[in-house]
């Protein structure tokens, strides 16, 4: 349900206001960004900078919210505290993937709805 997904109360605010073209080009520029911090995050893990990793997590966590994509914004953080916890012997190579599918079906949900928005 897209409510579960998307804070609807937030992205009609931001549509109304600006228009749905200053969303569509945030929800590009998060995908733009996304995967690099993704490796980031992979790359600063393998060499055992678990806070450099939690970092980046937290960097998606952000960006999600600041485009209304709630329920990505709670699993980066979700992710990065486990990971803050757990350390070396979190599976953070799974909850990766995990995240990514998220990101990938939750940014065409939230495209799909600013498209039924009112306003240019």
């Amino acid at each position: 349900m897209i409510t579960d997904i998307v804070n609807i109360k937030y992205v009609n605010e931001f549509v109304s206001i600006a228009g749905k073209g200053p969303i569509c080009e945030g929800i590009d520029m998060f995908l733009n960004s996304v995967e690099d911090y993704l490796g980031n995050c992979l790359s600063y893990f393998n060499k055992k900078g678990f806070e450099e990793a939690g970092k980046e997590l937290h960097k998606i966590k952000g960006a999600a919210s600041s485009i209304g994509l709630t329920r990505v914004s709670a699993k980066a953080k979700e992710i990065e505290l486990e990971l803050l916890k757990e350390r070396d012997t979190y599976g953070l190579n799974s909850r990766v993937m995990e995240l990514r599918e998220i990101i990938l079906a939750d940014t065409k949900e939230l495209r799909n709805f600013v498209m039924t928005l009112s306003g240019m």
